[in-house]
């Protein structure tokens, strides 16, 4: 384990004390002298010529890097800065710790001191404090230490970053690793806040994920949680604080990939937005919408852009960063309007919903406020270090309110829960009533075959059959769709089974008529289309239709005359169609199911193809219905004249 592990966990062990102390500009915390340049104090040059090393290099012709303009076709640049200091010279082991992000070489007074990152791609890791022996100088107090960078440029706040946080400190080399890691651990409470928020969210995020996978059709939970864990992974994996934290006991990551993966993850608020759109189930509308994909696109695009070549890197990092940052930022602080919009008006919201709505505004807000002082710090009159310290306790706060809004989440999944498992018990019990009223042996006349298949497309479904024997020996079939589906579908199905049941003594047509009746007199919603079919022993059958497909005989279609669906009107009367039956014909029954059966692509069966396979077993028509694409209860029922051996064949 590094020294520095140790060091660092002693240092947290007292960080009450720690937090307390400071290291002055001029003295580290053991009285010895430090001294401190801010780079913001020196000059550069966009480009790159190893003579600009050189200390007799005249460069009062160079920019004050506090006036820094970025060049998109220079991502190379030499910054330059004069110390002037004698107490150089009488340190033993004078070194320099620089603080400064990126990739870059380091002179003293022409002879290079070392480096950091990779000069020809601009890649680096997050190694921020480094510290470099400084060589034999030349004599006299007048020091020049040359800076050869990557011109990487992060966005408008990069300028901001460099003159505020940017820095070499020239000191004793012991003193200045004491100070290094004084330094860093004594920013630990700085960090604390926004690690905590980044944890919170992403245990959250977790509980999101554990809840969703339980009720998959709720995607409400899922947009929190990918908002949640993104922004949890954010603070934990792709910021600045954490990675300070994990150099300070000797972790180190790359930079483009932590770049990277901030910028993917950034966009947690789309989705924190699309949640409560879908909690309201709404749809994002366009003046949402719009700017939203635009974000999106700004921050992928961005992200990708670092594993580019480091010219064109740059220049497109520049194009999106200083000419669309601005715009993103307000893009971004649009999403804070989410909840207005979702919300809108108030007597829309459902009970449970409410408090959701309510914790949401001051979030909004918040968020609304940063996106305003990030798109312009001077109008806010907000610095970045200032601006990162309320932004961090922006995001912990938020993640408190993000976890209240999980409770109210999960007490309402719990709710639906309960209510679903009651649902399901009465869909079971419904199910095993619809069992129990389709036959298990169907009731057949002598002379004649009856072969039926039911196929739901649900667990419960609305289509029904009935087969009889009178006491006259004539078979009766009776088949019918319900219109609807669910458990109130199969609950008519079985009040026309019974009413059917108990008219045995009345013809086909009487029949309907009192089906018919029965539907109006108790009110029920809706219409059932149903067909009735008498077959005597000698073949002879009389049908009767109410708005039901017209069975097939032969491969062709009957013509049958309709009444009214059951259930529509108390006018209109049902006519008889009288067919004969000789040995070895058959006639076939079916429910829409057949016909409307629906491909992926989204043709239907049809008509057509029904009349080519009607001749064909009521199983064998089923199946092939079936897997050309279920989309609503299947029912073929097929009636058959059996052939005596007396009987000729004809």
């Amino acid at each position: 384990m590094p020294q520095r592990f140790w060091i660092c966990i002693f240092i947290l062990s007292f960080s009450s004390l720690t937090c307390a102390q400071k290291v002055s500009g001029r003295d580290d915390l053991f009285g010895r002298q430090l001294i401190e340049t801010r780079l913001s104090q020196c000059v550069y040059h966009a480009g790159d010529n190893l003579e600009w090393a050189a200390p007799e290099l005249d460069d009062r012709t160079w920019e004050s890097i506090s006036n820094r303009k970025v060049d998109p076709s220079q991502w190379r640049m030499w910054i330059r800065c004069h110390v002037h200091s004698e107490a150089i010279a009488e340190m033993a082991h004078p070194a320099v710790m620089v603080v400064l992000t990126g990739a870059y070489e380091l002179f003293a007074d022409g002879q290079r001191m070392g480096s950091t990152g990779d000069l020809r791609t601009a890649r680096f890791t997050f190694d921020r404090e480094q510290i470099f022996p400084i060589p034999t100088l030349n004599s006299g107090p007048d020091h020049t230490f040359a800076f050869r960078t990557a011109n990487f440029y992060y966005g408008p706040l990069s300028l901001r970053v460099l003159t505020a946080d940017s820095t070499f400190v020239v000191g004793e080399q012991g003193a200045l690793a004491a100070a290094r890691d004084h330094s860093l651990i004594a920013k630990f409470h700085v960090y604390l806040p926004q690690m905590i928020a980044g944890l919170i969210s992403l245990i959250l995020g977790i509980v999101l994920w554990v809840a969703f996978w339980a009720d998959r059709c709720r995607r409400d939970l899922a947009l929190l949680a990918i908002s949640c864990t993104m922004l949890g992974l954010s603070r934990l994996a792709a910021d600045y604080a954490p990675n300070n934290f994990l150099f300070s006991v000797g972790i180190t990551l790359p930079g483009t990939i932590v770049l990277a993966l901030h910028k993917l993850l950034t966009p947690y608020m789309f989705f924190m937005a699309w949640f409560y759109f879908s909690l309201q189930k709404k749809r994002i509308p366009l003046l949402l919408k719009v700017p939203a994909l635009a974000y999106l696109f700004v921050d992928i695009s961005g992200a990708l852009s670092f594993f580019l070549p480091a010219r064109i890197s740059f220049a497109y990092i520049w194009f999106t960063s200083d000419i669309l940052e601005t715009l993103v930022r307000l893009l971004g602080g649009s999403l804070a309007l989410a909840p207005l919009l979702a919300f809108l008006p108030w007597a829309t919201v459902r009970k449970e919903n409410r408090p959701i709505a309510w914790l949401s505004i001051p979030q909004s807000i918040a968020y609304l406020f940063v996106s305003l002082a990030l798109a312009y710090p001077t109008t806010f009159h907000t610095s970045h270090r200032s601006l990162q310290a309320q932004w961090t306790w922006v995001t912990l706060v938020g993640s408190v309110i993000s976890a209240t809004m999980v409770v109210f989440l999960l007490r309402d999944q719990r709710k639906r829960n309960r209510e679903r498992d009651v649902l399901a018990g009465e869909m079971r019990a419904a199910a095993e009533i619809q069992r129990l009223l389709v036959p298990q042996a169907l009731d057949v006349a002598p002379g004649l075959s009856i072969d039926a298949v039911y196929l739901p497309a649900q667990e419960v479904g609305g289509d029904f059959y009935l087969c009889s024997v009178l006491p006259d020996g004539t078979q009766r079939v009776l088949l019918g769709d319900v219109s609807g589906k669910g458990a109130a579908a199969a609950m008519t199905a079985a009040l026309l089974l019974g009413a059917a049941g108990r008219y045995e003594g009345d013809g086909p047509s009487l029949l309907m008529a009192h089906l018919n009746l029965t539907l109006r007199s108790r009110g029920i919603s809706g219409f059932t289309t149903c067909i009735c079919a008498d077959v005597a022993p000698c073949g002879a059958a009389v049908l009767v239709n109410a708005g039901h497909l017209t069975p097939y005989k032969k491969g062709v279609e009957i013509t049958v005359d309709s009444g009214m669906p059951l259930g529509v009107t108390l006018d209109g009367g049902y006519p008889e169609t009288r067919v004969q039956l000789e040995p070895g014909d058959s006639l076939t029954f079916l429910s829409d199911g057949v016909v409307e059966a629906q491909a992926a692509s989204g043709e239907m069966f049809g008509f057509d193809r029904t009349r080519e396979i009607s001749g064909q077993s009521a199983r064998a028509i089923a199946e092939r219905a079936r897997s050309f694409g279920q989309a609503d209860d299947i029912t073929v029922l097929t009636v058959s004249r059996v052939r005596t051996k007396s009987e000729p064949k004809v």
